[in-house]
Formats: structure tokens, sequence, C-alpha cells
């Protein structure tokens, strides 16, 4: 855990640099510009819709494509709440509790955001502007860009990847599981033909952006409260009772 010392007590922070800030916005910039790009292009995003046709005609895999839509982010929580509950039990996992509250903060402050966002955007569903030619396998009626289920998975699962230290071997793994499951749960929505590929770009994108905002916000917090390990696992604790319902909001209303 990153500390600082006053009276001899450890106190939770994230380590939030001025460098790393600034590689996260100039990441979330690029997203954007790309996905503005292929959205006034036009042509990549539709070639990538059609492309896809034979997967949503496979029940198969239209099938997984939606379990891993409507489960996907609900079982990264999952396994945010085995690694707290494993936290409290072994000594070399504690200091993983400080991310927790910052998923929370990622996930409100991007997820918020880009549902706000889709009605300033307003752009239609791939299968509204390609009908005809694309058969998604359900009709979400809100708008398209950015994607709700990619900025959410992301905002979820950035926290870990960016601000879990540590070279541990279980860290690594699961590092590479929630990358690969954000992944997994953003191309799902292409799958599926409820999002294109520029709309997946905004949703990463925004789940970056925000999350040095959110990061800040977890300090100040730690800060104000002047978190020892005994707080911070107090806190943690609270989080995961959080969680509980994060994961009957993400399966039923996301």
């Amino acid at each position: 855990m990153s500390v600082g010392t006053e009276g001899g007590a450890a106190h939770a922070k994230l380590s939030l640099t001025t460098r790393r800030t600034l590689r996260l916005i100039a990441a979330a910039a690029a997203l954007w510009g790309a996905a503005v790009l292929l959205w006034a292009q036009g042509g990549m995003d539709k070639a990538v819709q059609i492309a896809h046709n034979p997967f949503r005609e496979v029940p198969f895999l239209a099938g997984a494509a939606r379990a891993l839509s409507t489960y996907g982010m609900a079982f990264c929580v999952l396994v945010y709440l085995v690694v707290l509950a494993l936290s409290f039990k072994f000594e070399g996992m504690k200091d993983v509790r400080k991310v927790y509250p910052l998923v929370l903060l990622s996930f409100a402050f991007a997820g918020i955001t880009g549902d706000l966002s889709k009605g300033v955007f307003g752009r239609p569903r791939p299968f509204v502007r390609y009908a005809g030619e694309i058969t998604p396998v359900f009709r979400p009626g809100s708008s398209s860009m950015p994607s709700g289920h990619t900025t959410k998975a992301f905002a979820l699962t950035l926290p870990f990847l960016i601000f879990a230290a540590g070279k541990k071997k279980w860290r690594a793994s699961l590092k590479v599981f929630f990358l690969f499951a954000a992944s997994a749960i953003a191309y799902s929505r292409i799958v599926l033909g409820v999002h294109d590929l520029s709309d997946i770009l905004a949703g990463i994108g925004t789940a970056l952006l925000f999350l040095p905002i959110a990061a800040a916000a977890a300090n100040a917090i730690y800060k104000e409260r002047r978190l020892t390990d005994a707080g911070l696992g107090r806190l943690s604790a609270a989080c995961g009772l959080v969680m509980l319902g994060l994961i009957y909001y993400l399966i039923h209303y996301s």
C-alpha cells in the first residue's frame, strides 16, 4: 500500500502521480478521438457490423454474447468480493482493499456520465442505421454512444489493473482476467449488433477519463478520515456490501 506516515500510523493512499494522470487523460482523449473519426467516416463501423452477421446466426455464439453482456460485469464484481474476503485472511493481500472505494467511485462517475452522454450525442443504434443489413440479437431503446456496458465494465476493472501494485502471480493473473473480461463484454456488444466499434472506443475512453478523478476523490476520503489499515478494512467491508447490491443491479438493470 502507498502510505503516508503521521504519528507512527500508516494511512491509505493511492499512487496518483501527475504523470499517471496525464497518461490516463491522453489515452482517453486518443480513444475518443478515434471514436469520433470512425463515427464521421462511417464505413469501418458498418463493415465491422456486417462482418459479424454470421456470428448472430449461430445460436451458441449469440447466446454466449448475450450471457457475457448480461452477467459479465456481475461476475467481475463477484471476483472482487472473493478477493476482498481473502484479504481478511491473508496478510499479503490486505493492501488491495484501498482499491475498493475507487472501484465504486469509478463506476459511479464514469457510468453516470456515460449514460447521460447517450442523450447528448443521440446516436441511433447500429440496427437502426444499418436497417435491413444486420439483424441484432435484441433491440435496446436507448442511444448508442458511448457503449454503457463498455464504460461500466472498464470502470469496474481499470482500478485494479492500474492501482493494484505488486508482482505477485495472483495479482498478475487477476489483472489478465479483468482485462479479458472487460474486453469480452465490450466485444459482446458488437456481436449482439447493439454497438459499433466507435461506441466501444468511446466507452473505454470515458472510463479512462474518470479514473484519475475517482482516484483523487478516493485519496481525499482517505486523507479526510485519516484511514489506517483497520479503518480501511472497515471501509472496504462496507464497499463489499454495496457491491452485493451492485450485482443485482448489473444483472437486472444494466
